[in-house]
């Protein structure tokens, strides 16, 4: 059976009445429960599980099975219009978090691929999903939502020799200080100057050089006072003193936090920014509905912290790991509420401007455009994760401290492909695949058609290149925009059927709605709607530049749009002036998979310019090129700080080939086969390695290196070596050669059999150890088919017919055919290694 999310908006819907503040639902379990639902699809005896939207605490509060399938009837609100709904049979509810809730930072932590706030009733549940879901919900019945969360956290994320580690020795080093160790300046260095001490990470630079080498004495005396009485009294002296008796000219709350943080783990929390402690406080007091309120010191504010969260809190844990429990609130909240965090105990602090070094940055910095191209099977797409994340977090990647010459470990692997994904979430790196059909109306933008109540309308469509450009010109993620999250909630509020009415500034009345794709749709009242059919496009691209300052002369409907950014900034705590761009804007990423297969003036259009790194836009580019775009009309720009990564397949065409105009704006990098990978990788006696490398030679001398053989084909095979798995490894090796290697080989010789036996050695085995069957027609065989005069072999040749061996006849099973493509008899029945093998290798 299926499973489906229903959504509950209490602002627009609550059996206490319409948009009652309560939020209520007064159902009982067994109740049959009528809820609208835009999707067909649930059916009886499916499961559906109703999630609260719009408002908090947001999260799942009631399961239920469907007792009636999609029907429609009148609008609850509204009997002139209709709606579709579904029936189900209320099994359980928990409304609130007191009484269970599944909350919303543990749905999207556990099931990050699931769209928890759709815009519409009926989303099926991902299958992978269906029994976490399940299991979260029975196992959270009478447990508070935030006792449901730790402990998710502590099972799930939680990782002892992590953050953890690091943690524990430097309490442990406050504690050995507290007990009588003498204290160095090393001691002194990692509590109050190192960027990250174990307690919490501030920041290279936070704490000047000059500062703490002028101030250390000074900070050895704080680390005495403070490690032996972390106080109250002692707190408020330190802050007092910070800057009349040290030569500091800032308070440096975080670092000071830290070291109380380090001398009672168990009274003081790593979350020693104030303004993170308050966002732990707003996400206990919204999501959790736990009543906390802020204190006049941090000191204070911990031990309210600790005092409302203890009963929610594991019980078999020590101080530490329980800390890091209560800074998990910041760190999903910061991912819900759009602030910045890089790592698990990063701290921003007001008083720092974090910049990376000129050298650093120039050491890390990859081409604006650059293509990887390679026979197949090189690892091009698989490089392509490597490559954005390097381009979209430098910093990041510099850390994982991957060797060049030997690529990425397994867990440096794992590492990227988690960044990877995460960035691919939050759209700053996006991907496409070129073809022959695909153009500029879906790259850039087009005109859609759009056909409403029998009414066709047509809209421009913003293709992906033009998103992407858009957002990185903002510098900051979709989920992160304060101007997408407020559009994205009023898609929220605008749900099928409902509208809003708002007024111009010149105070026309009109009602709004949104049916889908990049548009609201306006419908003055001086106009009845019947007369309107679809209503007044608005387009969400207009409400954008308007926000960011452009001309309302470039938009249609400017009155309408500048009505519903009005109400976005005063509904949706949206500031009225866009925040100011960071210094450093992040990057985006675009991937291109087979960028050769386009037609690239067909895709690119006039923007092909607009990609040299010269004329991009951005601070400080003097060249940069501006062109008005012909559907839209707007004005287009690419910025520096969109990055594009294309593959190509040189075995479907040349470099030779390529678009001159691309050739000039991307920098191309080789990936050609690397049998290297392969070395020690011996399956029942055949040697991976020297295996490649031969065939590659032969396919070289026969065609050209272009239309070589990747390692990447070869590589599972290895993988299974590695587990020790030699029987399964074989079995791969066949199967390669079977459905990769032979179809290639077929596909690069225009089915020339004599050439594909030369590069398979067949030519040089016993028949019974060749792949390939040879029959030959001599001239009676030919008369006996086409009878006498057929001229097919004037001059009285043999021909000769090709065909593969049946693929589970025992040859393709026999190692020996496999080590005789690149070891040979000798006549004196010795072997003889082709491609530079040793005897010693091969024995």
């Amino acid at each position: 059976m299926s499973v489906y999310l229903l959504t509950w908006n209490p602002k627009h819907f609550s059996t206490g009445g319409d948009g009652s503040e309560s939020g209520s639902l007064n159902y009982h379990e067994g109740e049959i429960v009528r809820w609208s639902c835009h999707s067909q699809q649930p059916k009886l005896g499916d499961t559906v599980y109703l999630i609260r939207v719009g408002v908090e605490p947001r999260g799942i509060v009631a399961k239920g099975i469907v007792s009636q399938e999609s029907y429609l009837t009148d609008h609850w609100s509204d009997a002139s219009k209709q709606k579709r709904y579904i029936d189900f049979k209320l099994e359980s509810q928990r409304s609130s978090c007191e009484r269970g809730l599944l909350p919303m930072m543990l749905l999207q932590g556990a099931m990050p691929d699931q769209k928890w706030s759709p815009q519409t009733s009926g989303i099926e549940i991902r299958n992978d999903y269906r029994e976490t879901l399940s299991g979260l919900w029975e196992s959270g019945e009478g447990t508070h939502s935030v006792e449901q969360f730790f402990n998710w956290y502590l099972e799930n994320v939680f990782n002892p020799h992590d953050w953890y580690k690091g943690y524990v020795e430097t309490c442990e080093l406050a504690n050995q200080i507290q007990n009588g160790k003498e204290i160095t300046k090393e001691d002194v260095k990692k509590l109050w100057y190192d960027a990250s001490n174990g307690i919490a990470g501030v920041g290279q630079g936070f704490m000047y050089k000059k500062e703490f080498e002028s101030n250390w004495e000074y900070l050895k005396t704080l680390t005495s006072t403070i490690l032996t009485q972390p106080t109250e009294d002692t707190y408020r002296k330190v802050t007092t003193d910070w800057k009349q008796v040290g030569s500091f000219k800032r308070v440096l709350w975080g670092v000071i936090h830290r070291v109380f943080a380090a001398a009672a783990p168990e009274n003081y929390t790593s979350i020693v920014a104030p303004d993170y402690i308050k966002e732990v406080f707003s996400c206990l007091k919204l999501q959790y509905q736990i009543g906390v309120e802020r204190q006049p010191t941090w000191l204070g504010d911990n031990t309210c912290l600790l005092e409302f969260t203890n009963k929610y809190l594991p019980k078999k844990i020590d101080s530490q790991a329980r800390n890091i429990l209560l800074w998990s609130l910041y760190e999903w909240k910061a991912t819900n509420n759009n602030e910045d965090t890089d790592g698990h105990d990063l701290v921003r602090d007001n008083e720092v401007n974090y910049e990376v070094s000129q050298p650093m940055t120039n050491s890390i910095v990859k081409p604006l455009n650059q293509i990887l191209y390679g026979p197949p099977g090189t690892g091009k797409t698989y490089h392509t994760i490597e490559a954005s994340v390097k381009a979209a977090e430098p910093k990041f990647y510099h850390s994982l401290k991957i060797d060049t010459a030997d690529g990425a470990t397994r867990e440096q692997r794992a590492q990227l492909q988690a960044k990877f994904q995460e960035l691919s979430d939050s759209k700053r790196i996006r991907f496409i695949t070129f073809h022959q059909s695909y153009g500029y109306e879906e790259f850039v933008e087009g005109l859609s058609a759009k056909s409403v109540d029998g009414q066709i309308s047509y809209e421009v469509k913003s293709g992906i290149f033009k998103d992407i450009c858009e957002q990185a010109s903002r510098g900051i993620e979709q989920s992160n925009d304060p101007l997408e999250i407020a559009i994205e909630n009023l898609k929220a509020d605008l749900e099928e059927g409902s509208s809003l009415s708002l007024s111009t500034l010149r105070g026309k009345k009109f009602d709004v709605q949104y049916h889908g794709n990049t548009t609201f749709r306006a419908f003055p009242h001086e106009t009845a709607h019947e007369d309107l059919g679809n209503g007044y496009p608005v387009s969400i691209d207009s409400i954008r530049k308007l926000y960011s300052g452009a001309d309302t002369k470039e938009f249609y409907n400017p009155s309408y749009v500048k009505a519903i950014l009005n109400y976005l900034i005063t509904n949706y705590k949206l500031s009225k002036e866009p925040a100011a761009q960071p210094d450093s804007l992040k990057n985006f990423v675009l991937v291109i998979d087979e960028i050769n297969r386009g037609n690239i003036s067909k895709v690119f259009g006039e923007l092909i310019t607009l990609v040299e790194d010269s004329k991009r836009s951005g601070e400080g580019q003097t060249e940069a090129v501006e062109v008005v775009l012909p559907h839209s009309g707007e004005k287009f720009s690419v910025p520096k700080n969109l990055y594009i990564i294309g593959t190509m397949n040189t075995a479907d065409r040349s470099l030779a080939m390529m678009d001159t105009a691309l050739r000039r704006r991307f920098d191309f990098v080789e990936m050609m086969p690397n049998p290297s990978l392969l070395h020690g990788a011996v399956v029942k006696g055949i040697d991976l390695e020297t295996l490649l490398k031969t065939l590659n030679e032969r396919i070289e001398i026969l065609y050209d290196r272009e239309h070589t053989l990747g390692h990447a084909f070869f590589l599972p095979v290895k993988a299974l070596l590695d587990e020790y798995k030699e029987e399964e490894a074989f079995a791969k090796l066949v199967s390669v050669f079977q459905n990769k290697v032979v179809p290639l080989l077929q596909e690069y010789f225009f089915e020339d059999w004599q050439k594909i036996r030369l590069v398979l050695g067949d030519n040089q085995r016993e028949e019974q150890l060749q792949l390939i069957k040879t029959k030959q027609f001599k001239n009676n065989d030919l008369e006996g088919l086409f009878g006498k005069h057929h001229d097919i072999n004037p001059y009285g040749e043999e021909l000769i017919l090709y065909s593969l061996k049946v693929f589970d006849g025992p040859v393709w099973r026999n190692t020996e055919v496999y080590r005789r493509m690149y070891v040979q008899p000798s006549k004196g029945g010795e072997t003889v290694v082709d491609q530079g093998e040793t005897s010693a290798e091969v024995n």
